[in-house]
């Protein structure tokens, strides 16, 4: 009898550590006739409860209702705005030690994708300085950047010391991707990408075909 009492107590024990495991920020894509869509919901347990919220198509804020777990099953619903129309999606998932597989119900479309939990990273707002290597030698460059959702805007500088403004800006977990254009007597664009570490952001460019690779580190 004992046996079997430490056994639930070991079982319980594993419930408990699935419910907290969903705590934090999940990321993935989900598939779409155009592409991936990048997809992000933010979890909170509170014993049987989930609480949470997960990103709009206009990049805003949703809260997710009648959020339930189950040992490692979770389930809530979404209500989507469609021009005043609401439409509710239904969601359920699976958790593990490093993903959850979602699956949803699209209109009578099934839909399944995987979350991975999001690393915790430096709070990308502010003003980040580096170098980039060339034949001449170390070449100084800054960025600052604004979060907005998945939205990223900032500035950089230019050639003659002027602020250039960011184009495209997007942020994808912790990736970010986004184009300058500098006037050099005719336009010449750059793109970007960078990856947010903890306490840097690794990016890569491409200037007339050659790529090249440079790290920025936060200072304010």
């Amino acid at each position: 009898m004992k046996f079997f009492a430490c056994l639930l107590m070991l079982v319980l024990m594993s419930v408990t550590a699935y419910a907290a495991d969903v705590d934090g920020k999940w990321t993935g894509t989900v598939d779409a006739p155009q592409g991936p869509v990048p997809v992000t919901f933010n979890f909170k347990a509170d014993g049987a409860k989930l609480t949470g919220s997960t990103t709009s198509p206009d990049a805003g804020e949703i809260q997710i209702k009648d959020g339930m777990i189950d040992g490692n099953a979770i389930a809530f619903t979404v209500t989507f705005d469609f021009g005043g129309m609401p439409f509710v999606l239904p969601y359920k998932g699976v958790v593990s030690s490093d993903q959850i597989k979602m699956s949803a119900d699209l209109f009578g479309m099934p839909l399944e994708f995987v979350l991975k939990k999001a690393k915790d990273v430096a709070a990308l707002d502010g003003t980040w300085a580096g170098s980039i290597p060339g034949p001449q030698g170390e070449f100084p460059v800054s960025f600052t950047f604004k979060a907005d959702g998945t939205k990223l805007t900032g500035s950089t500088m230019g050639p003659d010391g002027t602020d250039v403004q960011i184009k495209d800006g997007k942020i994808d977990g912790n990736t970010i991707t986004f184009t300058v254009t500098f006037d050099l007597g005719m336009p010449f664009m750059l793109s970007y990408k960078g990856v947010l570490g903890t306490d840097q952001i690794k990016m890569s460019g491409d200037a007339f075909g050659m790529p090249f690779e440079f790290v920025l580190k936060k200072t304010k």
